[in-house]
């Protein structure tokens, strides 16, 4: 899949979609919410340094 065709698929612009895969720290978390819902990922969040309980 190219960049292109990924960043349609998840209705981001190939910008956005550029700079979420290098990290820019000022990314839109609605935005890298929506590509990973798009890619079929899922976020799971965990308190720095424990483990979920």
């Amino acid at each position: 899949m190219t960049q292109a065709e990924a960043a349609a698929l998840c209705g981001v612009g190939t910008r956005f979609l550029s700079e979420l895969e290098r990290g820019k720290a000022t990314a839109e978390l609605g935005k890298a919410l929506r590509v990973l819902r798009g890619l079929g990922l899922e976020l799971a969040v965990t308190p720095r340094g424990g483990s979920v309980r």
